[in-house]
């Protein structure tokens, strides 16, 4: 008869101890659901502002998976190509926005990002707009990974080059060209003459025209022309 006491007390405080780690393995979880909830909401807080700022930044902001398919874009991105989100959202990126003569070798370029897993790389390259217009666009590209550390896709922000890049032309051309002409000037050819005279073997002609009585004019002044 003791000895069923003797064994049901110690079941009983066999129990009693089950249930105190319970309680205090439920506390536990509650204490930690209760922090994955403050951090799901901070995260989400945190992807809104991301967005947010995306979204009003002056800058071309897109996402694309891994088969190139566009899964997001800002409203400066389309207003800048005249696509509606409807039209551009899951469909081909490359086919879309990237001109036919350079699409294979761009579409190239992100595979092989891919697969060498470059997780930053920029580049510059022409797109098009839903009219066909041309823009020059530098990038910084990012790969996207999901939690297991698999790339999904690449993230892009671009800037719009285009008439800054004219404007670089169009001051380097006036730099080396004659605004009467559009004939090389003098500075290009102060420029290039060093490398004519390290190559001995290139034959050089310079022919020497007088524009509009400038060499007439030039020597009445008494200034020499060589």
């Amino acid at each position: 008869m003791e000895g069923e006491i003797a064994e049901r007390t110690a079941a009983e405080e066999n129990l009693r101890d089950s249930y105190n780690e319970l309680e205090v393995t439920q506390g536990k979880i509650r204490t930690n659901y209760e922090m994955l909830q403050v951090n799901k909401k901070a995260l989400q807080e945190s992807e809104r502002r991301f967005c947010l700022m995306l979204e009003n930044v002056q800058l071309i902001t897109m996402m694309i998976d891994n088969d190139g398919k566009l899964i997001f874009c800002n409203d400066f991105m389309m207003e800048l190509t005249g696509f509606q989100r409807h039209e551009v959202i899951g469909e081909d990126y490359f086919r879309l926005f990237i001109p036919s003569e350079i699409r294979a070798e761009i579409k190239g370029k992100y595979k092989t990002a891919l697969k060498n897993n470059e997780l930053w790389f920029s580049s510059t390259n022409n797109i098009q707009t839903k009219n066909g217009v041309i823009h020059l666009v530098n990038w910084n590209n990012t790969l996207l990974l999901d939690h297991s550390g698999n790339i999904v896709g690449l993230a892009s922000i671009g800037e719009d080059i285009t008439k800054r890049t004219e404007m670089e032309n169009k001051l380097k051309f006036q730099s080396m060209h004659d605004s009467l002409t559009g004939l090389y000037n003098r500075t290009y050819f102060e420029e290039n003459l060093e490398s004519l005279e390290n190559n001995r073997s290139t034959s050089v002609g310079i022919v020497v025209c007088d524009i509009d009585g400038f060499f007439e004019k030039a020597t009445e002044k008494g200034i020499d022309m060589l």
